[in-house]
């Protein structure tokens, strides 16, 4: 599921201090938003999903590069990725290696 962002759960709280953000600063035309300043501040919520998809740890492909290791039996490759996913910092270090 490369190139597809979910959305988190602070995501929509972030949304939100960002319109609150820009309404406390004076940038909104009566009680509402221009399109055109609503449009960049999407945008700019859109660049901080995809930063932050960008530093998501992708379990699937961790668990595929892991079992492709040779030389050790499944479970002791298994063994491996659990304690991969629970130090993420590793994960991530060991992908960065692999790929």
């Amino acid at each position: 599921m490369q190139g597809q962002a979910t959305w988190s759960k602070p995501m929509p709280h972030m949304l939100l201090e960002i319109l609150v953000e820009e309404a406390l600063k004076g940038n909104k035309p009566s009680s509402t938003f221009s399109v055109e300043k609503l449009s960049k501040k999407i945008g700019d919520v859109a660049f901080a999903i995809q930063s932050f998809s960008k530093n998501q740890l992708d379990v699937n492909e961790l668990y595929t590069e892991v079992m492709k290791i040779e030389g050790f039996d499944e479970i002791t490759l298994g063994d491996a990725f659990d304690h991969l996913v629970q130090h993420e910092m590793l994960a991530k270090a060991f992908m960065a290696k692999k790929c």
